[in-house]
C-alpha cells in the first residue's frame, strides 16, 4: 500500500509539471496561429496582424478573424526568454491548416467566392505566413503582450496600406526606444545591438528570408545595407521586467544606391535587458505600401 500511495504521488506530480518556459512561450504563439485562443487568455496590448495594426485591442473577433489571418500549426519555432523569467518571445513559420471550401453559415451574401478566397489565400502556391510574439509570465500563466503576425499569397493580399502610428512609449521602455531610433538607420550600428544568444533570430519581409545567430542577422544587415528611418510615430512597450518591444511603420533607403526608391516596411523589433544594456533578440519586417 506504501508503494502505491508513493507512485500515485509521483503521477500527481508529473501530470501537473508546468512545462519549461521556453515551451510555454512557444506555445502561446502556437495558440493564437491556430486561431483557437482560449477563455484565459488575455488580449496583448499592441497587435500587428497582416494588414491591420491594433494599439489598443477590443476584443479578440477584431484581431484573429477580422483581418483573414495565417491560421494552422506553428514550424521551426525559435524561442528565447529573458534571464530573470518574467518575459519570454518567439517566432515561427505558420504552415496553414485545410481550408474549408463552399459558402459559410454566416455568408448572408449568397456568393461565397469572396470570402472563400480570403480563408483560402494561405494555401495558394507561394504563399507564406509567419508569426512573431512577445509574452510575459503573469502569474503561473504566461500571455502575450504584443505580435506580428502576416504573410504574402499570391492574388490575394499586397502590402499593407499606410496608416501612421500614433507614438507612445510605455513606462520602462524608454531606453529601448532610444536605442531603436539612434541605430536603425545605420545597418552597423544596428548589428552591435545584437544580442549574443544562440535564439537571436530576425525574419525579412520575403519569404525565405529567416537569419538566426548574431553572425548571420549581422551579415545579412551588412548585405541589404539599408537605412531605416520611422514613418510617423514608434509604439514602445514592456514586457514582464526586462524585455521590451518597439514597433514602427519604416522607410528604407539603400546607402548602396542612395538615388534608389525608397521600399517601406513594418517591423516589431524586442530587446532584453542583460547587463547594463538592452540587445536586440528578435526583428520581423512585413512589407508596406508607399505613402500616397
Amino acid at each position: 500500500m506504501r508503494c502505491l500511495a508513493a507512485v500515485l504521488l509521483v503521477v500527481a506530480g508529473t501530470a501537473h509539471a508546468a512545462p519549461p518556459p521556453t515551451t510555454a512561450v512557444t506555445q502561446v504563439l502556437d495558440t493564437v496561429a491556430s486561431g483557437g485562443v482560449p477563455s484565459t487568455m488575455r488580449l496583448p496590448r499592441f497587435a500587428i496582424t497582416v494588414n491591420d495594426v491594433d494599439a489598443s485591442p477590443g476584443d479578440w473577433g477584431s484581431l484573429i478573424y477580422g483581418a483573414s489571418p495565417p491560421t494552422g500549426s506553428l514550424e521551426k519555432p525559435i524561442t528565447g526568454v529573458s534571464a530573470d523569467g518574467t518575459a519570454g518571445w518567439a517566432a515561427g513559420e505558420i504552415s496553414p491548416a485545410p481550408c474549408i471550401r463552399g459558402a459559410m453559415p454566416d455568408d448572408t451574401t449568397g456568393d461565397s467566392s469572396y470570402f472563400e478566397g480570403e480563408r483560402c489565400k494561405w494555401e495558394q502556391r507561394g504563399a507564406f505566413a509567419r508569426g512573431a510574439l512577445v509574452a510575459e509570465l503573469d502569474g503561473t500563466a504566461w500571455q502575450p503582450v504584443a505580435w506580428h503576425i502576416y504573410g504574402q499569397a499570391p492574388g490575394y493580399v499586397g502590402p499593407a496600406t499606410t496608416r501612421d502610428l500614433e507614438a507612445h512609449v510605455a513606462a520602462g521602455a524608454e531606453d529601448a526606444a532610444k536605442l531603436f531610433a539612434a541605430t536603425i538607420a545605420d545597418p552597423r550600428a544596428l548589428a552591435k545591438t545584437l544580442s549574443r544568444r544562440a535564439d537571436v533570430l530576425m525574419f525579412g519581409s520575403a519569404k525565405g528570408e529567416r537569419f538566426i545567430g548574431t553572425k548571420q542577422i549581422g551579415a545579412q544587415l551588412a548585405k541589404w545595407s539599408l537605412a531605416f528611418k520611422v514613418q510617423g510615430g514608434a509604439i514602445a512597450g514592456i514586457a514582464g521586467k526586462s524585455v521590451a518591444w518597439v514597433a514602427a511603420n519604416v522607410s528604407a533607403r539603400s546607402l548602396k544606391k542612395p538615388k534608389a526608391k525608397p521600399t517601406y516596411y513594418r517591423v516589431l523589433m524586442v530587446y532584453e535587458h542583460a547587463g547594463d544594456s538592452w540587445q536586440l533578440v528578435q526583428a520581423s519586417f512585413s512589407d508596406l505600401a508607399p505613402p500616397p
